[in-house]
C-alpha cells in the first residue's frame, strides 16, 4: 500500500512539475536554467484618453511582472517612458541610447534586464545607416533614424554568457529593412561565435520578406524550433485591438520576432494578447520565448 502511495505521489509530482529528461533535467519551463525573454513595442506617447502613456505604463508593467520577463527588448520608448517603467519594475535596468543624439534624445531600442539575474558585461548601440556611428543619420530611403542595441550578459545562476540584441526596423522603406537586416547580421557575425546570441525586435516585415530570410540565414526563428506549439495569436501588430481580416493580413501583421543562434533550446513561444482591466497596453502584443542556453 505504501509503495502504491509513493507511486501515486511520483505521478502527481510529474504532472505538476513537468517531465524530466535524461539525467533528471526538468524540461518544464521555469527551471533554474530557463530564461524568459521577450520583445515588446511599447508605443511612443502619441495617444490620449485610455491610451495615454500614464495609463498604459502600469498595464505594461503588470504584463511584464505577471509573465515573469527576465530580459526583453523594447521599441519606440523615449527616455522618460523608460524611467517611468523602471519605477514600476524594481530590480530592472535598461541599456541603450537615444537614436537622435546617442544620449537621451529620440526613441530608444532599449534592453531591460533583471539585475538580480544578469550581470551586464558590455554594450553598444549603433545606427542602421551607412554611417553607423553618426546618431540621427539615415540611409536607404528610411523614414527616420533606426538603431540597434546589444548587450553581453552573464547569467548569475549558471555563469553562462550570452549576447542579447534588440532593434526596430523602418516602417516605410523595404530597402532600408533589407539593408538594415544585412548590416545587423554582418555586425553580429563579428561577435564571439562561441557565445549564444538572441536577436529580438519589431522588424516591420513578415516571414515572407527578404529581410526575414537574411536573418534566418544566420539565426533561427524561435517560433519555428519551439519544443511546444506556438500559443496566442499568429500576428503581433494589432493597432490596439484591430484583428486581421484575411489570412494574408494575419501573416503580414506577424512582425515582432525572437531569433536565436544554433544550440539555444526553445521550450515555449507565445504572443501575449493580455488586456489589463479591459484595455490594451500597446498597439503591439509582446512576443515571448522561454530558452535554455547551451
Amino acid at each position: 500500500m505504501l509503495r502504491l502511495k509513493m507511486i501515486g505521489l511520483t505521478v502527481f509530482l510529474g504532472l505538476a512539475w513537468g517531465t524530466t529528461g535524461m539525467g533528471g533535467e526538468t524540461m518544464k519551463p521555469g527551471n533554474l536554467e530557463t530564461i524568459k525573454v521577450a520583445t515588446f513595442n511599447l508605443r511612443c506617447p502619441l495617444d490620449g484618453g485610455d491610451l495615454s502613456w500614464d495609463k498604459r505604463a502600469p498595464r505594461q508593467a503588470q504584463i511584464i511582472r505577471e509573465n515573469h520577463f527576465d530580459l526583453f527588448g523594447t521599441q519606440e520608448p523615449y527616455v522618460y517612458q523608460l524611467n517611468g517603467l523602471l519605477k514600476l519594475l524594481p530590480g530592472f535596468r535598461y541599456i541603450g541610447q537615444g537614436r537622435d543624439d546617442g544620449k537621451e534624445a529620440g526613441e530608444f531600442s532599449a534592453i531591460l534586464y533583471n539585475t538580480e539575474r544578469f550581470e551586464l558585461l558590455q554594450q553598444e548601440t549603433f545606427v542602421l545607416s551607412l554611417t553607423p556611428q553618426v546618431f540621427g543619420s539615415r540611409s536607404w530611403d528610411a523614414a527616420c533614424t533606426r538603431i540597434c542595441t546589444w548587450g553581453k550578459f552573464r547569467d548569475r545562476r549558471t555563469q553562462k554568457e550570452f549576447f542579447f540584441v534588440n532593434t526596430h526596423l523602418d516602417h516605410v522603406s523595404e530597402l532600408a529593412r533589407m539593408e538594415s537586416a544585412k548590416m545587423i547580421i554582418s555586425r553580429l557575425s563579428r561577435l564571439n561565435a562561441k557565445i549564444p546570441l538572441i536577436l529580438v525586435g519589431d522588424f516591420n516585415q513578415s516571414p515572407d520578406s527578404q529581410g526575414y530570410r537574411t536573418i534566418t540565414g544566420f539565426l533561427q526563428d524561435s517560433r519555428s524550433i519551439s519544443a511546444t506549439p506556438h500559443q496566442g495569436p499568429n500576428y503581433s501588430f494589432m493597432a490596439f485591438g484591430a484583428a486581421p481580416v484575411t489570412a494574408q493580413q494575419n501573416r503580414e501583421w506577424q512582425i515582432d520576432f525572437i531569433f536565436v543562434s544554433s544550440g539555444v533550446r526553445v521550450l515555449t513561444h507565445r504572443t501575449l494578447d493580455n488586456r489589463v482591466d479591459g484595455h490594451y497596453a500597446s498597439d503591439h502584443y509582446p512576443v515571448t520565448a522561454e530558452l535554455i542556453l547551451p
